[in-house]
């Protein structure tokens, strides 16, 4: 039995406005037309009821804990390490012959 989890594409949207609370919160009436109309456009990607306050706390139930970004950057950090071992050895090669 496999799981799948559907990514929800309107989600990043709503995360990169870092909106927090009710859009009649906002500044302006056309900030809050903007805003409902950004939740919306979501909700229906995602095909269930999102808000703002949950999607802050990650509720939009995708698995993004951003492993593949913290692997690549531990591969990089090795094969740096590694290069500099390696020159350091060769120097220290050189300095005995």
């Amino acid at each position: 039995m496999s799981h799948t989890v559907q990514r929800c594409s309107g989600c990043g949207t709503m995360r990169a406005l870092a909106w927090r609370g009710p859009e009649a919160a906002a500044g302006s009436a056309f900030a809050s037309g903007e805003l409902a109309a950004v939740r919306r456009s979501a909700s229906a990607s995602a095909g269930r009821a999102l808000d703002w306050d949950t999607l802050a706390d990650g509720g939009d139930g995708a698995a993004d804990d951003g492993s593949s970004g913290q692997s690549l950057a531990a591969l990089g950090c090795l094969a740096v390490t590694l290069v500099l071992v390696a020159i350091w050895v060769n120097g220290l090669v050189d300095l005995f012959d």
